[in-house]
């Protein structure tokens, strides 16, 4: 007998307690017809009971386990995930110091693969001055509507809350 039918049979059981209950009219005691029957169910299902706690309390302690060493897994991974950002980082300012120093925009080799160096305009956006007229619904948040903010920046419609920033970008393709 597994742990829901022994909770199954609990409600069954409640259920015939109550059904079989009276109460006598005079003295306003609870009466149980077939209380012998009752009892002798109930000591059954305590036993089962009983023997199903132990193996569930192993269950637990097992899933317990597992869990925590999922989560050194999870720490684990995201450390060298951190690790291969940076690695990845580090290597990309390289290739931009050396594109940049010798002054090379674009390479491509025979593996059909091309890397290419520019530097590109990012704006720096003040929100509390272009939120007003910029920001938009997205999803669950409210974010500036960047696009249409640079767009407009070119056009000269938009003179306080944004600076120019030059950032050099390396693609590989």
């Amino acid at each position: 007998m597994n742990l829901f039918e022994i909770a199954d049979d609990v409600k069954t059981l409640m259920l015939l307690e109550e059904q079989n209950q009276e109460v006598n009219k005079e003295t306003g005691e609870i009466i149980i017809k077939e209380e012998d029957v009752i009892n002798s169910l109930r000591e059954e299902l305590e036993k089962n009971f009983d023997n199903k706690v132990l193996y569930y309390r192993n269950v637990i302690r097992e899933l317990d386990s597992h869990n925590d060493l999922i989560s050194q897994e999870i720490k684990r991974m995201e450390k060298l995930k951190k690790r291969n950002e940076n690695i990845q980082n580090r290597i990309s300012d390289i290739l931009l110091f050396v594109f940049k120093k010798l002054d090379i925009q674009e390479r491509k080799y025979v593996t059909g693969e091309k890397i290419t160096y520019k530097i590109i305009d990012s704006l720096n956006y003040d929100e509390n001055v272009l939120k007003e007229k910029y920001l938009e619904y997205f999803k669950t948040e409210y974010k500036l509507d960047k696009m249409k903010i640079k767009e407009d920046y070119k056009k000269g419609l938009i003179k306080e809350g944004i600076t120019i920033i030059k950032k050099e970008n390396i693609t590989i393709k």
